[in-house]
């Protein structure tokens, strides 16, 4: 006030006056604060006391925004979330009345640094809602430049076939797509995935993934970068299902990912894996739906299951085919004749001239699907940057006028038989007579109608029968499948995979005549296998571990070879094989096993099956006869 006293007019009334407003000045920078937070406070104290009178801590939408549920097994209120970050209340994590409250007081204090209004938006857009708030948002531009790279107003969810090759993706897998206004591959993906330990082996990456040794997290990238992961390199087809969302739930939706954006939750295979997720993050703008809810899914979440909720529900619209790269290319050569074919694999082989291949075609129309589908093959193999690649494209684009043809649709994965079975069967085991009960939770065998499901693919797990024999009248564990999986992939002359088989499982089996037990058994094969009279034909050699308290030793290592073949008749399957085993370790005995099931579907989720087998062991046979009743749920 010195310093002032120098600048202040003579006029003893004028200095004064002066000199008292600038105490104000002072004493009102020093109280604001105070005040403004006396002024939060009152408001936030009362949205509080209405948001209680309403009781929307009860509210399914908070609870779904809060990833909530009430799990009939564990009868406690609990988020799904793990991470601290995701909560304002010490314990948000099991109080959702807490959180409320808690978010309502920091959303409403203006001042507040990193505002609880931009870590939380969807929250806060719900509260307003509800409590009809108006004039307290506070500015937040990082979410705002990033719902600019969300933007869309409608959302697709999408789901790439069966991968047999990633245990994690052996089902399918989904994410979400929010539809770019302007081109479908500049669209922004949401995936959810496991944080995978890239040094874990393959038991410990099972292992850890069926029982929630990971976390998941939820990521964002291109559309064309999912495409050409999963189109290109997996081979794996996409199907796309457009979502019937509003734009307003779409917007909703968005600012719910901006929440989830670093926060963790457990990863399970079965259940709270990628489609699961996905439909929690619907249930927060549909929670009426109840999507993720224990009623919907209990104990697993199988993708293509979750598909099948959101069409319950009405919320799917309709489906477009993606075809993956190997599909195209099938089903071009599938149309031409064997001359055409020839040539345009030796034309990518590079052991036929341009000029010669085309000398075979009959017309423009012909010539066009040959280089297309020759260019193919060279995507296929990641060549399609060399200069016979450019070379066949240069061709091409000298025949005008000529567009190829949509690929047929094949039939829907959601329209395909249910995940679950139950099977009901009399049979005979040489001369005793038996009935058993079959579940099989999940998911696919090749004896089972295929439509929907990927040709030659089977993969199924903890696919239990009992036994009860009116004999001795007991009931017993015939075999237990914990998992096994099959990938028989037909050579071609452009392509030649593998075909492999994986199974492990609890199976009855006889030791010797008159004793029979439980014997674990794990077995590997990997061969080939031929498309050929409409048929898949195969041949593995195979390797079986088993382990006994009935074996000398405790175990036996069987090594041999499988020769089968699988038909698909459209009202039914067949399947034969044959195969040899002999010990090279362990308790020393041979077995040859002939196989035989035909299956008539009677309806998409029922049919009649028939199964015979006939194991010959070094002192002893056996024959086995069986007759089920299967239906799919």
């Amino acid at each position: 006030m010195a310093k002032l006293a120098g600048i202040l007019p003579e006029n003893p009334v004028a200095a004064t006056m002066i000199r008292a407003l600038v105490i104000l000045i002072c004493v009102f920078i020093v109280s604001a604060p105070a005040l403004v937070l006396a002024v939060d406070a009152d408001r936030s104290s009362e949205m509080v006391a209405r948001a209680d009178a309403l009781g929307l801590a009860k509210q399914p939408a908070w609870l779904a925004l809060l990833h909530v549920k009430r799990e009939s097994l564990w009868p406690r209120t609990l988020s799904q979330a793990d991470a601290a970050g995701f909560f304002l209340a010490a314990n948000g994590r099991t109080d959702p009345e807490a959180e409320l409250r808690a978010d309502l007081r920091a959303m409403l204090q203006v001042s507040a640094k990193g505002h609880a209004q931009c870590r939380f938006p969807a929250r806060w857009y719900w509260l307003k809602q509800q409590l009809q708030i108006s004039g307290a948002d506070v500015p937040c531009p990082k979410f705002e430049r990033w719902l600019e790279k969300m933007q869309s107003d409608t959302v697709s969810l999408v789901f790439p076939s069966m991968y047999l090759n990633n245990p994690g993706s052996s089902f399918g897998h989904t994410f979400l797509r929010f539809n770019h206004p302007h081109s479908e591959l500049l669209s922004q993906t949401l995936n959810y995935a496991a944080d995978v330990d890239q040094s874990d082996d393959g038991i410990r990456y099972i292992f850890k993934g069926l029982f929630g040794g990971y976390h998941g997290v939820f990521r964002s990238r291109p559309y064309y970068e999912t495409v050409q992961t999963y189109s290109n390199l997996e081979n794996r087809d996409i199907w796309e299902y457009p979502l019937a969302l509003t734009a307003e739930e779409v917007a909703q939706l968005r600012r719910h990912v901006w929440e989830l954006i670093g926060i963790n939750f457990d990863y399970l295979f079965f259940r709270e894996n990628c489609s699961y997720r996905l439909l929690s993050l619907i249930d927060a703008v549909r929670p009426e739906a109840r999507l993720s809810s224990f009623d919907a899914f209990p104990l697993y979440a199988v993708p293509v299951d979750t598909v099948r909720a959101l069409a319950r529900v009405g919320l799917v619209q309709h489906r477009v085919y993606r075809p993956s790269l190997a599909s195209q290319i099938q089903y071009a050569l599938a149309k031409q004749s064997s001359d055409i074919d020839h040539a345009v694999v030796a034309l990518a082989d590079a052991k036929m001239q341009i000029a010669a291949a085309l000398a075979i075609a009959q017309d423009d129309e012909s010539r066009a699907a040959l280089l297309n589908t020759a260019y193919q093959i060279l995507q296929f193999r990641d060549q399609h940057h060399t200069l016979l690649a450019k070379n066949i494209l240069s061709e091409r684009a000298s025949i005008r006028g000529v567009n190829s043809g949509p690929i047929a649709e094949p039939v829907a994965p959601e329209l395909g038989h249910e995940s679950a079975r139950i099977s009901l069967s009399a049979g005979r085991l040489e001369a005793n007579a038996y009935s058993e009960i079959a579940l099989k939770p999940a998911f696919h065998e090749l004896l089972d109608a295929p439509a929907g499901y990927v040709s030659g693919a089977e993969i199924n797990v903890m696919d239990t029968r009992l036994r009860w024999s009116p004999d001795n009248s007991s009931l017993q564990l015939q075999e237990l499948r914990f998992f096994n999986v099959v990938s028989l992939s037909p050579w071609q002359d452009w392509y030649r995979p593998l075909s492999w088989q994986l199974d492990i499982k609890l199976r009855r089996a006889f030791i010797e005549s008159g004793i029979s037990d439980l014997v674990l058994n794990t077995r590997i094969g990997g061969g080939i296998s031929q498309r050929a009279l409409g048929s898949i034909w195969y041949g593995m050699f195979i390797m079986d571990a088993e382990g006994s308290d009935h074996y000398a030793q405790g175990y036996s290592i069987l090594p041999g070879v499988q020769l089968g073949m699988n038909a698909d008749f459209g009202l039914g399957q067949l399947s034969l094989s044959a195969e040899h085993n002999r010990a090279i370790a362990g308790y020393d005995f041979s077995r040859d096993r002939l196989v035989a099931g035909w299956q008539f579907n009677i309806t998409a989720q029922s049919a009649l099956r028939l199964d015979y087998e006939k194991v010959f062991y070094d002192s002893l046979d056996v024959r086995d006869l069986r007759a089920s009743v299967h239906v799919y749920f």
